[in-house]
């Protein structure tokens, strides 16, 4: 697996938590949207044509909360799997870069300042873990 390879694995908890984060602002929408729906009461009769309202809104919150709950437990299988390739490096110094970018989602320069680093030396330490990895896909 070459590097790049290893990075794209290594991120696929990141986009999950962004995934997340989507979808938990959509379902605000949802609700938000929802809660402006004023039912009327009247005993005319319904067209069958026009749907109710407040239903299909019910239905948009109970769809998007079932997506929303199974791309959690995806995102939480995916943290956990990341951080047992993580965990399987030596080096205790190249376990915490590895988990200070890939789980905690610091960037870089970030990395660098927590472990009293210089920029160019994460990034060196960075591609010495990286060599040192094996991921195998499952």
């Amino acid at each position: 697996m070459t590097s790049q390879e290893k990075k794209q694995y290594l991120l696929k908890y990141q986009h999950l938590t962004q995934e997340v984060d989507r979808l938990s602002d959509e379902r605000a929408q949802v609700l938000a949207r929802a809660q402006k729906i004023t039912p009327t009461l009247s005993d005319m009769p319904k067209s069958k044509s026009g749907a109710n309202r407040l239903e299909l809104a019910v239905e948009d919150i109970v769809e998007n909360a079932d997506k929303l709950a199974e791309k959690i437990r995806e995102m939480l299988r995916a943290k956990e799997e990341i951080e047992q390739v993580i965990d399987s490096l030596e080096d205790d110094t190249l376990r915490r870069l590895m988990k200070y970018h890939y789980i905690d989602g610091k960037t870089w320069e970030e990395v660098a300042v927590k472990m009293f680093y210089g920029y160019q030396w994460v990034c060196k330490l960075h591609g010495r873990a990286l060599a040192k990895l094996q991921i195998n896909r499952r």
